[in-house]
């Protein structure tokens, strides 16, 4: 049994060997500047509006999804 394991390990190691210089060139990738809190990142206050929903004796939603009325739906 080691002996076919042993031999499955070599046998795969041989494989990958085999087609290991792949024709991939790797690129540098240059990240763009960082602008800050801009745009959809700037801070807003639109979460102060939001009220809780009692959900009593439950622990909480499993999934929550919102349509496009505004109401919510939960699972």
């Amino acid at each position: 049994m080691k002996y076919k394991i042993l031999a499955s390990l070599i046998g795969l190691t041989a494989l990958y060997l085999l087609f290991w210089p792949v024709p991939i060139e790797p690129v540098a990738w240059d990240a763009p500047q960082n602008a800050g809190l801009v745009d959809p990142f700037e801070p807003n206050d639109r979460l102060r509006k939001a009220r809780l929903i009692d959900l009593g004796e439950h622990e909480g939603p499993e999934d929550v999804a919102a349509d496009r009325n505004g109401m919510i739906y939960t699972v």
